[in-house]
């Protein structure tokens, strides 16, 4: 009998471990994989990459501030008068410090600057990166690792300057690597910024198939209206300069610069800016001058990196190869035109493939950050914008309104502030808004960047329904300064509040309900008193 019980004993034993052991495994492998995409700037270049050589290259803003260039600046501050010639050689002799990031005609890298790592293993192994910033692209990926844990979450590093869609294969080569290693058929792609155009690029050379969920932040691809300066729309204004940094200062959080002090300095300088932007505004208004400027200074720097190019919105790129091509500087023959007309036709495609990847099951959240106007220095700086990319764009084709106005109706796609109408995005149900955190600014910890953790890893499809339900988000929400989030309670009442003004009926029905409930008061009163009596 002992012995029976001893066997069934073990026989339960061994049971139990195997079925505890399968549970683990299935566990681990019911975990998709998490690859990153981040934006531009994300990775570091080095001059000589993978040599004893290699060093880092940066912007240093001391190297290019000579004497002679700073008592230029003064003079057109101060509406003295500058030799053109003379600060033309101090502007080009700046923009020499910047040119190692520059590209050939091809769009290729000029002087052997790229990225000296591209890690096609886990952050498991990178634990440096995690830590790397406070903010932005690493603080997002720290918040993912504590969800599913480091061994699942990987990042694509790629020179940022080259095209996306020759990015987008490196990208390719990823997704492959990491399915292999970790057994599975798909996996989730989290893109900020320029990284969006480069999955925007994947979906369209590779398809959908390997893509279980993708999340998109603050992305560029459908544009940024700042890019309307390769069409030389210029112009400059100290007022509307002034503002913009009020409105900055007010948002953007940090222990490194005192904007409060920086704005305080241009108050007191206001005079001076307006000389400034006069002078300014004399060089664009003279042809000979501002293409010397573009030639000389700008295009050699940046105008044959491909990346940048891609970041113009799609009506809006015929116009500035046009204008760049009549300054003699685009060569329509070059692989630099043939990379960026190729990706304006990927472009063109994108709202069509992500529609596609949606409607055959796929998985997709859109989170769109806006807080402050446009840069002030094109026409579309009443845009309202996460600080570079304007709100249009990241939402996918949301309507809205100019920076302190109001979009028309109200309902539940129109947001509290009445800056948004969510209807018309191509998921209007997938879109998170974000006010008060500006261009990737997600800090570790805060309930706002865990909020972006749980759209790349919760177990249930994100949507504006599973999100309310799971976390009490409305598809519209405001961070504080701490990055905390209002529930949609707040923004569903403050939404309410906004409708009594709609219609005449509106009002009557509010008059009738306050003389309802006065009357009501009053009878309440009386009937107090006489039961005093």
């Amino acid at each position: 009998m002992k012995q029976i019980i001893k066997r069934a004993t073990a026989i339960i034993l061994a049971v139990l471990i195997v079925f505890c052991s399968a549970t683990v495994a299935f566990a681990k492998e019911s975990v998709t994989p998490v690859i990153m995409v981040p934006g531009l700037g994300s990775t570091a270049l080095y001059k000589d990459p993978g040599t004893d050589d290699q060093k880092e290259v940066g912007f240093d803003i001391g190297s290019i501030l000579s004497v002679d260039l700073i008592s230029n600046v003064l003079h057109i501050f101060n509406n003295a008068d500058v030799d053109f010639e003379e600060l033309m050689n101090e502007l080009t002799s700046a923009a020499g410090s910047f040119t190692d990031f520059a590209c050939d005609e091809n769009g290729d890298s000029l002087n052997n600057v790229g990225i000296a790592n591209f890690w096609d293993d886990s952050l498991d192994n990178h634990p440096d990166y995690l830590t790397s910033r406070p903010a932005n692209e690493p603080a997002i990926v720290r918040q993912i690792t504590d969800e599913i844990g480091p061994e699942n979450v990987y990042i694509l590093n790629y020179d940022w300057r080259m095209d996306v869609c020759d990015t987008a294969d490196k990208l390719n080569e990823l997704v492959t690597k990491v399915k292999a290693d970790k057994g599975v058929d798909k996996v989730t792609l989290v893109s900020g910024s320029l990284g969006t155009s480069v999955v925007s690029a994947y979906i369209d050379e590779y398809g959908t198939d390997s893509i279980k969920r993708s999340v998109f932040i603050d992305g560029a691809l459908q544009g940024v209206d700042v890019t309307r300066a390769y069409e030389k729309d210029i112009y400059f204004d100290a007022d509307e300069a002034m503002e913009y940094f009020k409105e900055v200062k007010d948002v953007y959080q940090s222990d490194e610069v005192d904007l409060n002090a920086i704005y305080q300095a241009l108050s007191f300088l206001k005079p001076q800016l307006k000389n400034a932007c006069n002078y300014l505004n004399s060089i664009v208004d003279d042809k000979e001058k501002i293409d010397r400027i573009y030639n000389e200074v700008i295009l050699p720097v940046i105008g044959n990196i491909p990346s940048l190019w891609e970041c113009i919105p799609y009506d809006e790129f015929d116009n500035c190869v046009k204008t760049i091509k009549d300054m003699g500087f685009l060569d329509e023959s070059s692989g630099l035109y043939a990379k960026i007309q190729n990706y304006h036709n990927v472009q063109g495609r994108c709202r069509d493939n992500l529609k596609k990847f949606a409607d055959n099951g796929g998985e997709i959240a859109v989170v769109a950050n806006y807080a402050v106007p446009g840069i002030p220095v094109t026409s579309k700086l009443h845009n309202e914008t996460d600080i570079l990319i304007d709100l249009k764009y990241t939402s996918i084709g949301a309507t809205i309104a100019d920076h302190g106005e109001e979009v028309e109706g109200y309902g539940e796609y129109i947001s509290a502030d009445r800056q948004i109408d969510a209807s018309t995005a191509l998921f209007p149900d997938n879109t998170w808004y974000v006010k008060n955190i500006l261009h990737m600014n997600y800090a570790y910890g805060t309930e706002a960047t865990k909020f972006v953790a749980y759209l790349a890893t919760s177990e249930e499809a994100p949507t504006y329904k599973s999100v309310k339900s799971a976390l009490g988000y409305n598809r519209f929400l405001e961070a504080d300064s701490e990055q905390n989030i209002a529930k949609s309670e707040f923004a569903i009442k403050k939404l309410e509040l906004k409708k009594s003004p709609g219609t005449g009926c509106d009002n009557l029905l509010g008059a009738f309900a306050l003389c309802a409930l006065s009357a009501a008061g009053i009878y309440l009163a009386s009937r107090k008193k006489e039961q005093s009596i």
